[in-house]
């Protein structure tokens, strides 16, 4: 009977070791588990940055390509209304010299 229980007794405390065994297996798979997903994480925060940067370089690269055309239209304008106000003064110089004259 002696026999008997200190089997039994082996059995379990070969239970609990294999028990104790496989909590630490488990709380080492959880630790591997939280690590790579916090990699995963970073790396993908990482991606996202390098997006948002790429298309906001993007924007402003299309938003200075307008102002520049925006500034070349109003400068074309600007010089339409200078020729035109040289073109009206030049009328006016001739209006009033021939009025002056009496012509």
């Amino acid at each position: 009977m002696i026999a008997e229980i200190e089997s039994i007794l082996r059995t379990d405390d070969a239970a609990r070791e294999g028990v104790e065994a496989a909590g630490a297996e488990a709380e080492q798979i959880r630790t591997e588990a939280r690590e790579l997903s916090q990699k995963i994480i970073l790396e993908k925060q990482n991606e996202l940055a390098a997006e948002i940067n790429s298309e906001e370089k993007t924007i402003l690269e299309e938003a200075r390509s307008r102002s520049e055309e925006i500034l070349k239209e109003a400068a074309r304008y600007t010089a339409g209304l200078e020729d035109r106000k040289s073109a009206a003064i030049g009328e006016l110089v001739e209006v009033l010299f021939a009025e002056a004259t009496g012509g």
